[in-house]
């Protein structure tokens, strides 16, 4: 579709907003409202499909998992065809090559998904009148209602992913500054929420999309100037950073002292359960995959439940799709997950790609892979599952577009 210029083009851009913000907890309306007036506006026709395997794998998930999870309510079913639908419309966005689109709409996903996370970081300071230091939480964009802290988190995912290509984008004073800001909302508001696996999402993305960065450099000279800027970026920060926290030493200290992720820390330490390192490496949740795992034969068709005789969530994808409907929605997702990252990897490797778009979309990817393996993403938090096939699509699409020009 051409999206730059026209009321049909402010249409999309709008929605693409709204469904990423999850605007009143209704991503999946968002999403179907869109794909609904694409199909309209392309007058009943679907285009690029016809042979491309990952589309009609993507279907066969949705109809399977509706099948089997159907026994848990209509709507737990349903909730999974979101996933052709946002690879459809990502391979929709994308009509001619224009890796300028790719960023575009990258960004747009992000913006949105950061926007929710940084409002309800406000609302609880302004709701609380300071830092809401208990592991109870609430979201501002559905009128209030309690949230768990794993589902308020995963809102930065995708923040994580480009936090190296924020970086890299800031060529500006005011840029640099905007950027940091954001940054240090993004680690305060995880802090308060008592999170762990925003600290890994960033840690991989960032080394990645740094690697690729200095690796994809045209010569070795400039490989050498790539290294010593991000070099000189990190002794920057740390040194600014060290700085700040000499100043306010004690106002700082207050303050992480005042978030639940301090409180989950102590209490480790206090029942001498967990050291620090250990902590983070979220042995409990290892716990719990290893009981769904013993526990997959007895229970091969889901209806959740594994999750009623364990009582904790798999705080994984694809254990989390097994509990929903079983194993054949289970292996399908496995099969999607491998494929769309190797063609994500693809795109990353491939000469036609700019440097930027190699480094955002590495990132994403990282971040995303990362993020599968931590939480119930399509239980949790359908909006940034169904943002990330939108990527896909868009990326495959513009494959597409690279292999004909060869």
């Amino acid at each position: 579709m051409q999206l730059e210029k026209g009321i049909v083009g402010k249409i999309v851009w709008g929605l693409l907003f709204l469904f990423s913000l999850n605007l009143f907890n209704q991503s999946s309306l968002i999403l179907m409202l869109l794909f609904g007036f694409i199909v309209i506006m392309d007058k009943g026709k679907i285009y690029y499909c016809s042979k491309d395997s990952m589309f009609y794998l993507l279907i066969i998930f949705a109809v399977t998992f509706f099948l089997f999870a159907a026994q848990n309510g209509i709507s737990t079913g349903i909730s999974a065809f979101g996933c052709p639908m946002s690879y459809y419309i990502g391979k929709r966005m994308i009509t001619k090559q224009n890796e300028l689109q790719i960023k575009s709409i990258a960004i747009l996903l992000v913006t949105g998904m950061t926007c929710h996370a940084f409002v309800n970081f406000f609302y609880e300071l302004i709701r609380f009148g300071g830092i809401n230091s208990s592991g109870t939480h609430y979201d501002f964009f559905s009128l209030g209602a309690v949230t768990s802290a794993t589902g308020a988190a995963t809102y930065l995912t995708l923040f994580a992913g480009v936090i190296f290509y924020i970086i890299l984008e800031s060529d500006s004073l005011k840029k640099w500054i905007i950027g940091l800001i954001m940054i240090v909302i993004a680690f305060a508001y995880d802090m308060i929420l008592g999170g762990r696996s925003f600290f890994a999402l960033t840690a991989a993305a960032f080394v990645i999309s740094m690697i690729i960065y200095v690796l994809y450099q045209e010569t070795t000279k400039e490989k050498l100037v790539a290294f010593r800027k991000m070099l000189l970026v990190f002794i920057v920060l740390f040194v600014v950073g060290m700085i700040v926290y000499t100043v306010y030493k004690e106002e700082i200290t207050n303050i992480f002292e005042s978030t639940y992720l301090f409180h989950r820390i102590s209490y480790a330490n206090i029942a001498e359960s967990q050291d620090l390192f250990s902590f983070f490496k979220t042995t409990d949740r290892g716990d719990v995959r290893n009981q769904y795992i013993k526990l997959m034969w007895d229970y091969p068709f889901g209806g959740r439940k594994i999750l009623a005789k364990v009582g904790l969530y798999a705080h994984e994808l694809w254990l989390d799709i097994f509990d929903s409907a079983g194993i054949v929605p289970y292996i399908l997702m496995w099969v999607i997950s491998i494929q769309i990252t190797v063609n994500n990897i693809q795109y990353v490797l491939c000469r036609q790609t700019t440097l930027k778009n190699r480094v955002l979309i590495v990132g994403i990817t990282v971040a995303v892979t990362v993020q599968f393996f931590f939480e119930p993403i399509l239980t949790g938090c359908r909006a940034l599952l169904f943002s990330y096939f939108l990527i896909c699509g868009m990326v495959k699409r513009q494959m597409k577009f690279f292999k004909e020009e060869v």
